[in-house]
């Protein structure tokens, strides 16, 4: 009877190992996964950074850059108008299609709504992502499945949810925790640390050692861009920006169009 006994407790000592090994490994697991993603979704999306940069770029170069450029962000209202002004590399694809019209004011204002039409597109897609159908090699996607584009403000939501992740696996799971309830099945070696004191102090240094770090947000390399208002609710400013301003630039705005028209 003794010896059923012996074995039916040592079976479920490990039975309870086994339980506690999966609960804390799996736990760490599953939480270097969601980091590794995270890392991976953030490379996505930094490769469509210079699509929206080389929009944003023919618009500046549209809006001959500088003075006229900064002027035409504050008539929008737009924050943080200094990350918009930038200088990318801008490809021929941003060029878009030749404009013409009657006078020079006109033209301008063609190329210049044109222009914020795409940049503002751009990068409403790349805060808050757009649909698109999925390629058939996606595993989870079935033929012409609609999805939903990586996009910034799902990162933001993403970084949150990890960091939160880890601070709960620091605190619930510690390893010295582990450790001290694993060692309480062995019984000797728990008698002896009595008397001798080993194993004191070890727990602080341990748990320092293999916690997880808050993930730094900066660490992602992601730009910030402010939302821009779609075309149809800008157009009147824009019509009105253009009219006000294309008389005291006439010189450099049409050798900037001339220069797109080729």
């Amino acid at each position: 009877m003794a010896d059923l006994y012996t074995t039916y407790a040592e079976s479920l000592e490990e039975e309870v190992l086994s339980e506690l090994a999966e609960s804390f490994f799996g736990a760490r697991k599953a939480l270097d996964d969601k980091i590794d993603r995270l890392y991976e979704l953030a490379g996505e999306l930094r490769a469509r950074e210079a699509g929206v940069l080389g929009k944003l770029s023919f618009l500046s170069y549209v809006l001959c850059w500088g003075e006229l450029s900064e002027a035409f962000w504050t008539a929008l209202d737009v924050e943080s108008a200094d990350e918009m002004r930038c200088v990318g590399d801008m490809r021929p694809q941003d060029w878009g299609e030749k404009r013409r019209a009657l006078t020079g004011r006109a033209r301008w204002t063609k190329y210049v709504a044109a222009a914020y039409g795409a940049a503002s597109d751009a990068v409403r897609e790349y805060l808050l992502g757009g649909v698109y159908v999925a390629p058939p090699e996606q595993a989870d996607s079935g033929p012409g499945r609609k999805k939903l584009s990586v996009h910034y403000r799902q990162l933001v939501a993403m970084h949150a949810h990890v960091n939160a992740e880890i601070a709960r696996v620091n605190k619930d799971l510690t390893p010295s925790g582990t450790l001290g309830y694993v060692k309480q099945f062995d019984v000797e070696r728990t008698e002896k640390e009595k008397i001798t004191g080993g194993g004191c102090g070890l727990g602080a240094g341990l748990d320092a050692g293999l916690c997880f770090r808050p993930v730094d947000f900066a660490s992602l390399r992601l730009r910030a861009f402010s939302e821009l208002p779609p075309l149809d609710k800008a157009s009147g400013t824009i019509h009105d920006f253009c009219k006000a301003r294309f008389d005291d630039h006439r010189a450099e705005l049409t050798a900037i169009m001339d220069e797109i028209a080729g």
